[in-house]
Parts: structure tokens; sequence; C-alpha cells
């Protein structure tokens, strides 16, 4: 099972996502602001990133661009929103962001899939690369 950083400024918001990972297997680490999820990612072995659009201290745009321009980390995200304003910046498909969903629409079915299809995705990719640096 995929480890997950869970970014998310809402304590009740992250424990309710967290139990439902964790029952299906994933580890979860949990970071309530931007910076703290940067350092997460820096300091842990993760996967899938699913965090909210408006986090404190670094927006879902932003970190997104930490992350993959500054960082060059490519783990796929998961952006859970509230108000769309990131899924409609033309910005974020350049950047990779893999799936987003209103919080208000959020199924553990529809996350459970997403993270899967994310994870493999995410594993093919460094294995492609991989190969590709050793021949």
């Amino acid at each position: 099972m995929p480890d997950i950083l869970l970014a998310e400024s809402s304590a009740v918001d992250a424990e309710n996502i967290a139990r439902m990972l964790e029952a299906e297997g994933h580890r979860v680490y949990w970071a309530d602001n931007g910076r703290d999820a940067i350092e997460a990612l820096l300091e842990e072995c993760i996967e899938v990133i699913v965090m909210e659009e408006n986090l404190p201290s670094i927006d879902g745009l932003t970190f997104l661009e930490l992350t993959r321009e500054d960082l060059f980390l490519r783990q796929p995200v998961i952006v859970l929103t509230a108000d769309g304003r990131l899924t409609a910046n033309p910005r974020t498909a350049e950047l990779g962001l893999f799936a987003t969903r209103p919080k208000a629409n959020l199924t553990d079915a529809w996350l459970l899939e997403r993270i899967e299809t994310a994870a493999a995705e995410f594993l093919r990719d460094c294995a492609d690369r991989l190969t590709d640096d050793a021949v």
C-alpha cells in the first residue's frame, strides 16, 4: 500500500480521511500546513500526496510549483478543493496535478481509486526513469 502525505489544515477532516486510509492499510503522514507538508516530503518516502487547496503558509499552486520546479519531486498530487480556484488555473496541468475533487463530493471509493491509480503510475514512471538511466 502506498504511503500518503495528507496535507489538511482541518484536524477533523484529516482525522476522518486518515482513519479511512489507515483502515485500508495505508501509512498516513499528516501535515496541517504547507511548510510541514514540504518537510514531510523531504523526510519520508511518500508515494501520493492528498492535500487541500488552501493550506496555511503555502497555497496549492505554490506547493505544486515548489515541489515540481524547485525540488524536482514527482509524486502525484490529489487536491481536495473548497472553491475550485486551483483547478481553474491553467498552470496546474503543466505542474502535474493528478486529480481534484470538491470536499463536499468526496467519497472513500473515489479517493481510494485515485490513490491506487496515482501510486501505480508513479511507481511505473520511477521504474521507467531507472531503466532510461541504466541505458
